[in-house]
């Protein structure tokens, strides 16, 4: 029977040194041990002369056992003295006699970061871990998640990874890794650059193919062998003997020396998915469930977030890269997100008296347009400001909370009601963006001028500037320059300036560029195909809810917009405000006779807009019966489109019945911070579709 032993920590690596075959493996690359033929493991030795002839690791002060693995305390390198050997692809750790794996969803969010500590070598690195992280993926239901914005901190201490990938010199190992039950400070990868790239035939790939196997849990394939190569008895056979497994060192009895690198066998790959699944490969086909608190009602998630017009805020409110979101109830409810489809909260900011009895509900203004959300002080997190009888501005502390609200006064002009009577109620006639490329959320109204507040980088705004409206706009003045169309008005920035602009569907495609001090140039106009009909660029684009796409369709930086009309017709930006001819995409025959209209749903919050491969370009998503999905070619057309289907609870309408249609029930962002967009929707729990 295997014995089992409770768990302390350990590190495996690919071991280099000769010094190390006394008690373990071979040593792998050019230096060969001078005894590799001596008795090896023997456990009648006393314990102290034991002890005494390991090495030990430089940095942590560690014994090394077997090589590979770092001991710190006696009381577990005594229980490694002591297993007995066990006759002998692939074995999994266990603790206590349970496996040691990643347990759903975290297997599918195991975030890491590459130091900067690598040098000119950082790039190779980076590369490397990208392919052996896809080795894994493509046999088994994990995935890895490469995090550069953490690169700088790259660290034991950095708590938005899982774990980090640092450079090490003067070890006796290539590479060493970690098991998932270790503690966040000791899940390193450390990489020995000068021993890493002097192993050949092994690679720097295939060696953190190897390591990056013990970081989901894989023991060395060798264990299970008698005589010099046995570690211990602590793992569970997942497959049969593998001597070419990636797990096993090429230089113990029996392994394979064939495959020279280390590399994934058909073996492998079983073993990986019995522990964890089959790989994958649909984009989103189940839901990550995050459960409401009591207080939410009977309703579940549903009763937590408010339906009311403006009174959910989504954003990224403690600067992580992923997608938070918060409810104005009785309190400010925000749920940040945990970094694998689950939230935490909801974390609680009580709102100042003179909001009234209702709570946070009467901080924020219902009136269309009338709550601007974005960085109003250019630290990288979400803040939110209602126009009442002032300015009122909500900075985010970075932990959920907000302080404020900070005032600003409105002009006179605006009147009696005073900043609610500064901004336009009608459709689309208020545009957020940054119009200076400060880097901070600025705000234009459409009424007589065009009227632009723009942010002084502490909550409060300055005095508008205001741009004089072309005669044609008519005796409304600016309102008249912009269409109140459902779809009508696209908002982005069409040069590249990173600088907001704004274009009007209406006779032509009428497009304002930002000046950068708060003012606007044109209208640059772009005459509309004669399919439009009589009444021009109005009669290009649908009116019908989703039916507009706006975003950067080829990747360069300009934002362009589709129109589901008989065809996905794209109009790509030209980079001075105007626009090519449309692309044409036909739309698969299940659309219908309707062509490109009967492809996309026209249920609130039941089309998704965003990026789902990762390419820099504008994708969309579709929930009909399957989550039907069309990602952008990079030339205006549409590739075919990738059904995914939907779980079986979502029912008989199939992905229809995964969301909600009420007002702020489904939210879309990156909830993972891997670039991709997710989506969630609240129903009897926080549903979360993650995109693979």
């Amino acid at each position: 029977m295997k014995k089992s032993c409770s768990h302390r920590p350990l590190f495996l690596s690919v071991a280099l040194l000769g010094a190390l075959a006394t008690v373990g493996c071979n040593p792998e690359g050019s230096l060969e041990s001078s005894n590799e033929n001596e008795p090896l493991g023997n456990t009648a030795m006393d314990f102290e002369a034991f002890k005494s002839q390991l090495p030990r690791d430089a940095e942590s002060g560690a014994y090394l056992f077997e090589g590979d693995i770092r001991v710190y305390e006696d009381e577990f390198l005594r229980q490694l003295q002591e297993q007995s050997g066990r006759p002998g692809a692939l074995i999994v750790n266990t603790v206590n006699t349970e496996d040691d794996r990643w347990p759903f969803p975290q297997n599918l969010n195991l975030f890491y970061c590459v130091s900067t500590s690598f040098g000119a070598n950082h790039g190779t690195v980076v590369q490397a871990m990208a392919e052996a992280a896809a080795a894994w993926q493509a046999a088994a239901n994990v995935r890895f998640i490469y995090q550069s914005t953490e690169d700088a901190t790259c660290d034991s201490d950095n708590g938005n990874v899982v774990f980090n990938v640092r450079q090490v010199s003067g070890t006796p190992y290539n590479a060493s890794a970690f098991f998932p039950s270790y503690s966040r400070g000791r899940r390193e990868l450390l990489i020995d650059w000068n021993n890493a790239t002097n192993s050949a035939p092994k690679t720097l790939t295939g060696i953190l193919r190897h390591e990056l196997g013990h970081a989901l849990g894989f023991r060395h394939e060798h264990t299970r062998m008698t005589g010099s190569c046995y570690e211990d008895s602590s793992w569970r056979e997942l497959t049969a003997y593998d001597a070419g497994s990636v797990m096993h060192y090429r230089q113990c009895p029996g392994s394979n020396w064939g495959y020279g690198d280390y590399k994934l066998t058909d073996s492998d790959k079983t073993g990986a998915a019995t522990l964890y699944g089959a790989a994958d490969s649909s984009l989103f086909g189940y839901s990550i469930s995050t459960s409401a608190p009591s207080w939410c009602g009977s309703t579940g998630a549903a009763g937590c977030l408010s339906k009311d017009a403006n009174h959910l805020v989504v954003g990224d409110f403690n600067g992580d890269g992923r997608t938070d979101f918060m409810s104005a109830n009785g309190n400010f409810d925000t749920w940040l997100s945990n970094g694998n489809g689950t939230f935490r909260g909801s974390t609680v900011t009580s709102p100042p008296s003179g909001c009234g009895s209702t709570g946070a509900m009467g901080c924020l203004s219902k009136d269309a347009n009338h709550v601007v959300v974005g960085d109003f002080n250019g630290d990288g997190r979400t803040d939110f400001m209602s126009a009442n009888g002032n300015f009122d501005t909500w900075l985010s502390n970075g932990d959920g909370t907000f302080r404020g609200p900070v005032t600003t006064s409105p002009p006179t002009w605006c009147g009696s009601t005073g900043a609610a009577g500064c901004l336009s109620t009608e459709a689309n006639h208020v545009v957020v963006g940054d119009f200076n490329g400060d880097g901070r959320t600025d705000f234009m109204s459409a009424k007589g001028n065009f009227d632009t507040w723009l942010s002084n980088g502490d909550g409060t705004f300055r005095s508008p500037v205001t741009t004089s409206p072309p005669s044609w706009c008519g005796s409304t003045g600016a309102a008249g320059c912009l269409s109140t169309e459902a779809n009508h008005v696209i908002v982005g920035d069409f040069n590249g300036d990173r600088r907001t602009d704004f274009m009007s569907a209406n006779g032509n495609f009428d497009t304002w560029l930002s000046n950068g001090d708060g003012t606007f140039r044109g209208s640059t106009v772009t005459s509309p195909p004669s399919w439009c009909g009589s009444t021009g660029a109005a009669g290009c684009l649908s009116t019908v809810t989703n039916h507009v796409v706006g975003g950067d369709f080829n990747g360069d930086g300009r934002t362009d917009f589709m129109s589901a009309n008989g065809n996905f017709d794209t109009w790509l930006s030209n980079g001075d405000g105007t626009f090519r001819s449309p692309v044409t995409t036909s739309p698969p025959s299940w659309c219908g006779t309707t062509g490109a209209t009967g492809c996309l749903s026209t249920e609130a919050n039941h089309v998704i807009v965003g990026d789902f491969n990762k390419d820099g370009r504008v994708d969309f998503m579709s929930a009909n019966s399957r989550f039907d999905t069309w990602f952008s070619n990079g030339d205006g057309s549409i590739g075919g489109w990738t059904p995914v289907a939907p779980p079986s609870w979502c029912g008989t309408t199939g992905a229809t019945g995964c969301l909600s249609t009420e007002a702020n029930h489904v939210i879309v962002g990156d909830f993972n911070g891997d670039g991709r967009t997710d989506f969630m929707s609240a129903g009897s729990k926080f549903e979360t579709w993650l995109t693979r």
